[in-house]
């Protein structure tokens, strides 16, 4: 059997800052077109202030732009969208909304990077339907702070908090996105009850877990929103325009490694 050499290392902390999100309610709503249009209506070019910024450097980390497009719809029918990045189409959907209800498009795209074009086109089959709100926020997952099949002891989640918090266009928010990770399996020592690999644990902060380990893909977390790849949800609501999903974000970890295993 071959014999394994350990070593713990002193303490790492992971500071995270988010920028504020973006957004935009316009003054006097644009009529959607009837058929796809073909300058989108939703579009960003990131920039590095767009970007979440890290305390140290990372061996690997991917990043996940959120954005949002909303408007209302007069007379019933069908909203139809379509992502793009760079130019190319990532996702396409539609959703039925009804009478004087607003519908919101939660759109995420996948390993972003500054210097990215983001795009959401919006069109109808109602000529009374509307969009006029739209915005950004970027995410981070997959985060792997040391090599890949570390161990990492003493993982503590020490800042947990509510990101996306919009305030234009009467926002209501839906269902929260989460992280998860890889906690040893019933070495859970916070107040919270023992969870298994894979099980989605950032609805409760502070908390602390004896050792989690990192994975070849995923590192020790990811998001649980917007992974493998890009994809939209839309929802509709009589009142709220965004009817948004936010997200916990996670500003500050920190561990103690074991090495050369």
């Amino acid at each position: 059997m071959r014999h394994l050499t350990s070593r713990v290392g002193s303490l790492k902390r992971l500071v995270v800052t988010y920028p504020t999100p973006t957004e935009t309610l316009l003054g006097t709503p644009l009529t959607l077109p009837t058929s796809e249009p073909a300058t989108a209506q939703v579009g960003y070019t990131l920039t590095t202030n767009d970007l979440p910024s890290f305390s140290m450097s990372l061996y690997s980390v991917k990043l996940l732009a959120a954005v949002i497009g909303a408007g209302q719809f007069i007379t019933a029918g069908t909203v139809y969208w379509r992502m793009k990045k760079n130019g190319s189409s990532v996702a396409t959907g539609s959703q039925a909304v009804s009478a004087n209800n607003y519908y919101t498009l939660n759109a995420t795209f996948f390993g972003i990077v500054a210097g990215d074009v983001l795009e959401i086109a919006l069109w109808s089959n109602q000529a009374d339907s509307n969009y006029d709100y739209k915005a950004l926020s970027v995410l981070y997952s997959r985060l792997n702070p040391h090599a890949k099949r570390s161990l990492y002891l003493d993982l503590f989640f020490e800042k947990v908090d509510t990101n996306f918090t919009l305030s234009l266009g009467n926002p209501s928010a839906t269902d929260t996105w989460v992280a998860t990770y890889n906690p040893i399996n019933g070495n859970n020592y916070s107040t919270t009850p023992a969870y298994e690999c894979g099980a989605n644990v950032l609805t409760k902060a502070p908390i602390k877990f004896y050792g989690a380990f990192s994975s070849d893909l995923y590192g020790i977390m990811r998001s649980y929103f917007g992974e493998p790849g890009n994809a939209g949800s839309m929802k509709t609501h009589a009142s709220y325009r965004p009817y948004y999903v936010p997200y916990k974000k996670v500003e500050r970890i920190s561990w103690r490694r074991v090495v050369g295993i």
